[in-house]
């Protein structure tokens, strides 16, 4: 019987032993996990970051360009203007 009992309490010890390292090998594994998973959200956060740059940009130029536009039909029209002014100044000279 105790011979019995000493093989029970060496496997029992031996068998805890093998738990420890396979939890602290499933838990290195973890952690790997996390930090692999960490770098791929600070990819995502840049990547956001540069989608809001990206879309005020675009914005920016949007307005930009109308105003450019706007000013582009003002002068339009005040080229009309010139032209007929100068074609009356022709027409009073003959």
């Amino acid at each position: 019987m105790c011979v019995g009992g000493v093989t029970i309490w060496v496997n029992k010890g031996r068998d805890i032993e093998e738990l420890q390292k396979w939890r602290s090998a499933i838990e290195a594994r973890s952690e790997q996990r996390f930090r692999s998973l960490e770098a791929e959200v600070r990819k995502i956060d840049n990547l956001a970051y540069r989608v809001a740059s990206t879309e005020q940009s675009s914005t920016s130029t949007a307005v930009a360009i109308k105003d450019l536009q706007t000013l582009v039909s003002q002068q339009s029209g005040d080229l009309k203007v010139i032209k007929e002014i100068l074609q009356r100044v022709e027409g009073g000279q003959r």
